[in-house]
């Protein structure tokens, strides 16, 4: 682990030599201490029926509930989760796909009890998953993943320009957050544009999404986020699925 090699400030290099000690379980603490871009690594397919993407609006429905799923909490958004709602909603879009595998129904069934759930509790997770500055925690953005070492760079523009040229806006976050990418596919899904929407995939969401759901997971068991750990494992099951445009 020649961390010294990549950071010229030694104290720099010393954190993420201890951090890579500690939590080199973690795919973006190892994109981190790597020379190199971490290989792809993409989901496992899931079969899809014939007709599955001719379903644009189930789709997208998919991809703006996992979208807000990984903003910022807002109370409306909590409020659906501890409500049944969310669950609701996967129920119904997941069954007009009717996937030939009870591997769904587990996950999906993972998102009923959280009637105790509230805003605040979210919220909590929320920042102490992704927003606090001590290991371990999550960046939720495409660019660490793939080895960049910092938001705002190649990657960012490279999917900035990908909205740009779609007529897409993004309201928060940046442009390679995974809120954003999903949100872009929830577009594209609505525009019913498949030759975008795979370019997109194959060239950005597929490539991170597993290792991101990966990191995620294991995060979440070890704070006890039951709901991020079922956004999590959702998502990478999704993904699954959206492999086979």
């Amino acid at each position: 682990m020649d961390v010294f090699g990549i950071y010229k400030d030694k104290k720099q290099a010393r954190f993420w030599e201890k951090a890579g000690e500690e939590f080199g379980h973690l795919h973006w603490v190892r994109a981190m201490i790597s020379k190199d871009a971490d290989e792809r690594v993409e989901v496992q397919k899931i079969n899809v029926p014939g007709n599955y993407f001719e379903l644009s609006g189930t789709r997208a429905g998919i991809y703006g509930l996992l979208a807000r799923g990984y903003r910022e909490p807002e109370p409306g958004f909590a409020g659906e989760v501890s409500g049944a709602k969310v669950y609701e909603k996967l129920k119904k879009y997941f069954s007009i796909v009717d996937i030939d595998t009870g591997g769904i129904d587990k996950i999906i069934d993972g998102f009923k009890s959280f009637e105790h759930y509230n805003h605040s509790d979210m919220l909590g997770e929320y920042t102490e998953i992704f927003l606090e500055p001590s290991l371990p925690f999550i960046p939720a953005y495409e660019s660490i993943y793939i080895s960049e070492k910092q938001v705002m760079g190649n990657t960012t523009i490279e999917v900035q320009k990908f909205y740009e040229n779609n007529g897409f806006e993004t309201s928060t976050e940046l442009p390679d957050h995974i809120s954003n990418e999903l949100e872009f596919m929830e577009f594209l899904c609505k525009k019913n544009n498949k030759e975008i929407q795979k370019k997109f995939l194959d060239s950005h969401l597929l490539g991170w999404a597993h290792n991101f759901c990966g990191d995620l997971s294991a995060v979440a068991k070890s704070s006890g986020s039951k709901f991020y750990l079922n956004l999590s494992e959702i998502t990478n099951y999704f993904m699954g699925m959206e492999h086979n445009l």
